[in-house]
């Protein structure tokens, strides 16, 4: 079991216990998100419709969920508005030291079937006061200067129940399969909503109130809602957009240009992808970089930092990413590429030697979590996902890129990649097709690395110990 939190672009992963990997009953297909943020009260209230499908091989009977601590669940009702039967308490999770949330048992009209769908709404209303006690980074709160709703502090529902393992199980299984989202926010004059995914207008409410709507670009695993007097700098044409307080305007421009670029870079070597837009939404210090899919909130003192802003180049390469069809999600495919893109295009964004530079640093921090922990050394990459290892896609899963991309060639490489994205970017793939995709690009057998590098651990552990550029461990391969 794992909780994860994504900050500063990276999904840090705690295990907490060992045991099997965590069994979700219940998937999210859809969610529709309406709310009303009164920021002169501190509170915020609305509803949250959930579309979920029942994945779990049995009949169920019952519907667990999460929510803030400090809501109050106003109602439960079917699509059509039918009450249903729940209960509601706050819990403390007897697995997760000083945590405590709304748990709502909603009794199902039906049992339901492996397989059957259905749509509630949940209604509630509240504060939010974050959980700075337990996650420092959480000061998500209601106010008159800056609002902040994530689902870090459960903002809305989410599968339950009141458990670490549950809460975060379920967040790890949404991370890999994705649910899409409709999303509108009325906030009072002249504040501005900055939110996940793609907006799709304002309207006027009345003479005092806007209602802003967004929806999902593709499928996420977050939505987060950010209100303040933002200004807002964009290039609608690249689909580019970067939400900051008046007095960063400037440092707006210096943002933009790095995804501007990044995107540019990637278009050139990989082909263009639809989508491949990006937003940016700034947040005050201390709340904690986070990022999900096509979007970035970045806090104020980050914003400002040269080597902070290089992690944009990383969120907007995962729009060159091939989804996962892996048994158990390694994360090589999203986050291992991600990671080495950066450090591709930090030779454009800063200057030639920039990437290796950058691989030098992924390699520091692999060999130093094996001094704490040697026995990783050993996992195959091909492991992470069913080993609960995946963070460590993002700092071995670069180099096995650089050394593949070393041992065919930077243009073989490129193609690769093209061919791959082309070809599976839809249906999404395993590593055994990207392999497929590398020797048919290549007209190379890759059969030595791929053992050494994505189905064992020892050999490609050792080679990085003793070696410090990729080129210098290729040269085993051909």
């Amino acid at each position: 079991m794992r909780r994860a939190a994504v900050i500063a672009g990276m999904i840090l992963v705690y295990t907490a216990t060992a045991g099997a990997q965590y069994q979700p009953t219940w998937r999210i297909q859809h969610y529709e998100l309406e709310y009303e943020i009164l920021p002169s009260d501190h509170i915020y209230r609305g509803a949250a419709t959930l579309s979920l499908e029942n994945i779990s091989g049995r009949k169920q009977t019952t519907l667990p969920l999460a929510l803030y601590r400090l809501q109050d669940v106003e109602g439960v009702e079917d699509v059509p508005g039918r009450p249903l039967q729940f209960a509601a308490d706050v819990v403390k999770a007897p697995d997760w030291l000083g945590f405590q949330a709304v748990t709502i048992k909603v009794e199902l009209p039906a049992p339901m079937g492996p397989g059957e769908t259905l749509r509630l709404r949940v209604r509630h209303a509240g504060p939010m006061l974050g959980y700075q006690e337990l996650m420092r980074y959480t000061k998500d709160s209601i106010g008159e200067d800056f609002s902040l709703l994530r689902e870090d502090a459960l903002a809305y529902p989410v599968l339950g129940p009141v458990t670490e393992r549950d809460i975060w199980g379920n967040i790890g299984a949404q991370i890999a399969d994705g649910w899409t989202f409709r999303l509108g926010v009325t906030v009072p004059k002249p504040l501005v909503v900055a939110a996940s995914g793609r907006q799709l207008g304002r309207t006027e409410v009345d003479a005092d109130h806007w209602r802003y709507e967004f929806a999902s670009i593709l499928p996420t695993w977050r939505v987060d809602i950010a209100v303040a007097d933002y200004k807002v700098v964009e290039q609608p044409e690249r689909g580019l957009k970067v939400y900051v307080f008046p007095a960063d305007l400037g440092v707006a421009e210096a943002a933009i240009e790095v995804m501007a670029r990044a995107i540019k870079a990637f278009t050139r070597w990989f082909g263009p992808v639809p989508d491949a837009g990006y937003t940016l939404i700034e947040i005050p210090e201390g709340y904690g970089s986070q990022a999900s899919t096509l979007y970035f909130l970045q806090t104020a003192d980050s914003l400002k930092d040269k080597n902070e802003l290089r992690m944009l180049a990383h969120e907007i390469a995962h729009a060159w990413n091939v989804p996962s069809r892996e048994e158990r999600v390694s994360r090589f495919l999203d986050e291992a590429f991600a990671t080495y893109f950066q450090a591709l295009v930090d030779d454009v964004l800063e200057a030639p030697g920039a990437k290796q530079r950058t691989l030098g640093e992924y390699r520091q921090r692999y060999l130093q979590q094996l001094e704490k922990h040697p026995e990783w050394g050993t996992v195959a990459i091909a492991d992470y996902g069913r080993r609960d290892l995946a963070d460590l896609s993002y700092v071995k899963g670069p180099w096995g890129l650089a050394v593949l991309d070393a041992i065919v060639g930077h243009e073989a490489f490129k193609t690769i990649v093209r061919t791959f994205l082309v070809r599976y970017r839809k249906s999404g793939a395993t590593l055994a097709e990207f392999r497929a995709v590398a020797e048919e690009v290549s007209g190379r057998k890759l059969d030595k690395f791929w053992a050494e590098w994505i189905e064992q651990g020892e050999v490609s552990t050792a080679l990085l110990r003793k070696h410090s550029h990729a080129s210098e461990i290729a040269v085993r391969y051909r």
